[in-house]
């Protein structure tokens, strides 16, 4: 754990200091944690990006990144030394430094407990598997020759086909492709900062580096809400409010242990807004870049976050009208389109069926497509319109008052705003519900089931984490805001955030079960929710004496709630005891060893084991399918690999068909037994039991032939 919380942290500091010395910025005056913080974004930016270069190119050694920090920061240190500091530092706050500290300490305590995640069938586990491969391998496509050795006609027996309308024909194990004209060619299905910064972990601690990863980032986006709010609303309290409720939400303690890529966006989205609205105050060029590469460095880490593009849009646009425009703009706009390009690159070039399938298979917008290109249109033509009333004012000489002369309306429309956001949280609380219908199933291919229809229930399904209380102070907080606070600092970061929770809301686009579906409100929308309450009530503290009481009691209450709703979640590690487990088992299998999985689950021990033992250990694993098996066909290839002097074992699971050992000769090698608490899955209520799942696999050696 100190690895990643100390060393981590450290190296990105020393890495970012160097940084802001060696590029050409103009000196500026930042108190202590402030600077801080920005060393630490300015290096996980600058070794990240260049660590998933290095991926994409298969040249990836973590050892090389850690050298490239200490020599960056060494490098910026000497420059300092000749040249003086060009960051004037100020003391921090008695009690904001008490308070981030405090903080600090807290998250540490709650966040580094990781969930044993290292199997596969879901994406946590997926991602700690790639992670150690990218660390081993130095690259994201991999090559098996001994998936390149099958006969294409063979193919199916082994692996799991796809549906019609996705790519490629089969996959190897879930979250890996296999080419359709190179079986040997593994393609991973996500996109690669994650990854590759859990690459950067395992290199520095194994696995232990690897699952502790994620809590340093959800740490670290707390902070950057908070050094976002504040510098966006310029009011420490709001923000040490919305930071503090949003530490201790079941949600953020949840998703900081488990190894998907939520709190690594938060963190990059935050501190992408923290640059846009500091640019905003100061027109200072560093924070304008350095909000262009945090938020385009997002579109690394996730595939739906290209909604982004909207804000270099509105803002140039925002630009122009008060004919600001200029090369400046390029500041932000560049490296956040350069990386958005990068992101389509990578797409097309090494993750392209997960792009295909995301975005030309079967995917529904929540607005039909027709009506999002006539209201693109409209809003083009609604623009073009008022810059040419700007510019008819300005050659009448009104340049001056033409604002002065829109702001009424400007803020009529912000009221209407508010109001329609209260309505919509309204419909969406006590009416859209009514038209959930459970027993309405939609098929679900991945895991050969159905889904109950449940989206109608996302907002009082809010409410079961964040409670009614704080999601009635959260609505009342974000009008407000839209009405009050609107301006050049905070629009970036309350469109963000109203845009991902009017979405998510509407529809999660994954697997509606709890907890596990909540991870598409991490990034961006359970911060939003904890700024609206935290300014509700900083509203209500300002009000007087009554509401200062008042608003110290609903936050008592609030903070009781958040706690209450933690109670079994925050208590439990999931899988604990996994790893442990895992290792006696992966020991009885020889290191040269073919494994063949025996079992009818379609994402079952084959998916869960199958995954570590190809990914973690480098094993060739197979996953037969047991209703297209061909006993002939099999056979061969058993006999081809027993010939070539390899060690063919089978796997068998509770759903086990034994066609293969009816055939040959098998030599009991082994047994494990599996059993790990584990947080229930609900689509009916929220979670609060734990349960106990138990696998029971054996292990055979192939001898001969019968």
């Amino acid at each position: 754990m100190l690895t990643v919380l100390i060393f981590l942290p450290a190296l990105c500091v020393w890495t970012g200091f160097g940084l802001l010395y060696l590029v050409p910025i103009k000196r500026t005056t930042l108190n202590a944690a402030t600077a801080i913080f920005l060393s630490l974004v300015s290096g996980v930016l600058l070794l990240g990006w260049v660590a998933t270069v290095a991926t994409e190119l298969g040249v990836f050694r973590g050892e090389a990144i850690v050298v490239l920090g200490i020599l960056v920061g060494a490098a910026g240190a000497w420059q300092a030394r000749q040249h003086g500091l060009k960051v004037q530092l100020e003391r921090t706050p008695h009690l904001e430094a008490a308070f981030l500290l405090a903080l600090i300490g807290l998250m540490s305590a709650l966040y580094f407990r990781p969930h044993e995640f290292i199997f596969g069938g879901a994406d946590a586990g997926v991602y700690i598997n790639l992670g150690a491969t990218i660390s081993r391998s130095g690259g994201l496509i991999l090559d098996n020759p001994d998936l390149a050795a099958l006969p294409p006609d063979d193919i199916d027996l082994l692996f799991r086909p796809q549906p019609p309308n996705q790519l490629p024909r089969y996959y190897h194990l879930p979250g890996f492709y296999i080419a359709d004209d190179n079986a040997s060619q593994i393609t991973p299905q996500f996109y690669p900062l994650h990854p590759v910064w859990l690459a950067v972990a395992y290199g520095l601690r194994g696995l232990a580096g690897s699952l502790n990863l994620t809590p340093l980032w959800g740490l670290l986006g707390v902070l950057a809400v908070y050094f976002a709010v504040r510098e966006a609303f310029g009011r420490a309290r709001l923000a040490a409010l919305a930071a503090g409720l949003l530490a201790i939400t079941s949600t953020q303690i949840w998703f900081a242990r488990y190894s998907t890529s939520e709190t690594l966006t938060q963190f990059l989205l935050f501190a992408g807004l923290y640059g846009l609205a500091r640019h905003a105050r100061t027109r200072e060029a560093w924070a304008a870049v350095l909000a262009g590469v945090a938020l385009g460095q997002v579109m690394l880490v996730r595939i739906d976050m290209y909604f982004l593009l909207a804000v270099p849009l509105i803002y140039a646009a925002y630009l122009r009208l008060r004919r600001q425009l200029d090369r400046r703009y390029w500041l932000f706009a560049g490296p956040l389109l350069a990386l958005t390009a990068h992101s389509l690159i990578h797409a097309v070039w090494q993750s392209w069926p997960y792009f295909y399938n995301t975005y030309f298979s079967g995917l529904k917008p929540p607005i039909p497509i027709p009506i999002l290109i006539g209201g693109a249109i409209v809003a083009v033509v609604a623009f073009l319109a008022l810059d040419r009333w700007v510019a008819a004012r300005e050659n009448t000489g009104g340049r001056s008052d033409w604002a002065a002369r829109v702001e009424p309306w400007w803020r009529t429309a912000l009221t209407l705003a508010a109001i329609g956001l209260v309505l919509l949280a309204a419909y969406a609380y006590f009416i859209r519900p009514l038209s959930a219908d459970p027993t309405k199933q939609s098929n679900y291919w991945y895991a050969d089931s159905t889904i109950p229809d449940v989206e109608p229930l996302n907002m009082v399904r809010l409410g079961w984490y964040l409670s009614p209380l704080g999601l009635l102070l959260s609505v009342i907080g974000c009008a407000l805001l839209v009405r009050e606070r609107t301006s050049e600092r905070t629009w970036a970061l309350l469109g963000v955030g109203l845009f991902f929770t009017l979405l998510y809301t509407y529809k999660t686009y994954n697997n509606p079960h709890h907890i596990y579906v909540m991870r598409r409100y991490v990034p961006a929308v359970f911060p939003m929710l904890a700024l609206g309450a935290a300014y509700a009530l900083d509203r209500l503290a300002d009000w007087n004496p009554i509401g200062r009481v008042s608003a110290i009691g609903l936050s008592i209450i609030m903070i009781t709630l958040l706690i209450d709703a933690g109670r079994v979640s925050n208590a439990q590690i999931d899988y604990a005891g996994g790893l442990d487990q895992y290792r006696a088992f992966s020991a009885q299998i020889p290191p040269d060893a073919i494994v063949l999985f025996d079992d009818r689950g379609v994402v079952g021990v084959t998916a869960l084991f199958g995954t570590p033992l190809a990914y973690l250990d480098g094993h060739t694993v197979l996953d037969m399918q047991e209703d297209q098996l061909d006993a002939e066909r099999l056979g061969a290839l058993v006999k081809g690999w027993l010939t070539a002097g390899r060690t063919v074992m089978i796997v068998s699971g509770p759903q086990a068909s034994n066609q293969l050992c009816a055939r040959w000769q098998c030599r009991p090698s082994g047994a494990m037994r599996f059993e790990w608490p584990q947080l229930e899955s609900s689509y009916e209520h929220f979670p609060a039991t734990v349960v106990h799942p138990i696998y029971n696999l054996e292990l055979a050696t192939v001898e001969a032939a019968r």
